[in-house]
């Protein structure tokens, strides 16, 4: 049964290292969440190490920036994990998710012209789905379009079953105005319409996990704890890494529970909401990152 928290203080005594999502617990795209700050000021003054973790499909230094701006203390953390920056680490090397890649040439969808993910990786990119080996979603403006925006400008691809690597999993990301389209919707689309199994970059898949690990060599795993908003994504990697993990409510998940409600009411909730995402029941609950 998942155990609900009032805050973060009664897990600091049974773990050293926390390993914190960032759209839906740090932010929201646009600001820091409320306790978001205090929250991770909090971790730090008592001497745990914070790890971020996001489905972000791009590189580690734009996530990093963008926390800057906020105000999050980015260089206290330990490290700064993005599935775009595995991404790229995986195209420079000529294999994604232990196959070689599909090719050489690459269409890339992304969201504000950043083409990070993929330029001085060895990849070539091209603009043409015509001259195209493989489809990489890294990307996309949900704010502007749906999904059958991209679904037409894939249509080339589809047409070819060309194979897609996506480097943003999440279906939904949590924004300042609501639940916005991700990449991971449209690479489920696309599989639904072709039959082509998108590979992917990013959490539930261990490959993320074990950056993280890597940066955390002095902690045991019985003393890590995973924190995030989406049970098919924070909770069910960090389940399968055999973390314990921490779900926090006000995210992507929002609208199925009863804010008027105590949260330990609604513990059956989440189980039923992990159970319909294919995750086990998260360890702890809690309405948001909050320090107190």
């Amino acid at each position: 049964m998942p155990q609900p928290l009032p805050s973060l203080l009664p897990l600091l005594d049974g773990y050293d290292a926390f390993i914190l999502d960032q759209w839906g617990v740090l932010h929201d795209g646009a600001e820091p969440l409320p306790g978001a700050l205090e929250a991770v000021h909090g971790l730090l003054d008592a001497g745990k190490v914070i790890v971020t973790l996001s489905n972000s499909g791009r590189r580690r230094a734009h996530a990093e920036g963008v926390l800057e701006r906020m105000g999050f203390p980015v260089r206290r953390f330990r490290s700064n994990v993005t599935s775009g920056e595995a991404a790229f680490a995986a195209l420079r090397a000529g294999e994604v998710a232990g196959e070689p890649l599909p090719g050489r040439r690459c269409y890339l969808v992304r969201r504000d012209d950043d083409v990070s993910v993929v330029d001085g990786s060895g990849v070539e990119r091209v603009n043409d789905l015509a001259d195209a080996d493989f489809v990489m979603l890294s990307g996309v403006q949900g704010d502007r379009y749906g999904l059958d925006h991209f679904l037409a400008e894939l249509a080339p691809a589809m047409a070819r079953r060309l194979p897609v690597i996506c480097s943003n999993p999440d279906l939904v990301a949590l924004t300042a105005n609501g639940n916005e389209l991700s990449p991971g919707a449209v690479a489920e689309a696309y599989r639904e319409r072709t039959g082509v199994v998108p590979i992917y970059v990013g959490k539930p898949y261990r490959p993320v996990y074990e950056r993280c690990l890597e940066a955390l060599p002095d902690v045991s795993k019985a003393r890590i704890v995973c924190v995030g908003d989406s049970l098919a994504h924070d909770v069910k990697g960090g389940a399968l890494m055999g973390l314990r993990t921490l779900f926090c409510v006000d995210g992507i998940h929002g609208a199925d529970f009863d804010r008027g409600r105590p949260l330990g009411e609604q513990t059956d909730t989440v189980r039923r909401l992990a159970a319909a995402h294919g995750s086990p029941a998260p360890d702890y609950v809690i309405d948001r990152l909050r320090w107190s």
